[in-house]
């Protein structure tokens, strides 16, 4: 569904489903991890190579964020899955 919305649209919507099946979420423990920031030169009018080599730098940090931290906090997690990682 949400596939099919991103073809259409262009962009996916969330689907939203919680406690008795309202959008209420669900009560988990959640933990948030930050990495260092990435920083961007401004640009006026970027290529795309520019927007790929950058895109290309934050997926590589995220990556490396959850390589470091998965075992202390995820330890059964499948795998970090990034959709459209590669533009």
């Amino acid at each position: 569904l949400q596939q099919k919305g991103k073809d259409h649209l262009g962009f996916s919507m969330p689907l939203v489903v919680g406690r008795w099946g309202l959008p209420f979420p669900f009560r988990e423990r959640l933990t948030t991890v930050v990495g260092r920031p990435l920083l961007v030169a401004k640009v006026e009018h970027p290529s795309l190579e520019d927007v790929l080599a950058v895109h290309s730098q934050y997926v590589r940090r995220l990556q490396d964020l959850y390589d470091r931290y998965v075992e202390r906090y995820a330890p059964d997690a499948g795998g970090l899955v990034l959709r459209d990682s590669k533009l």
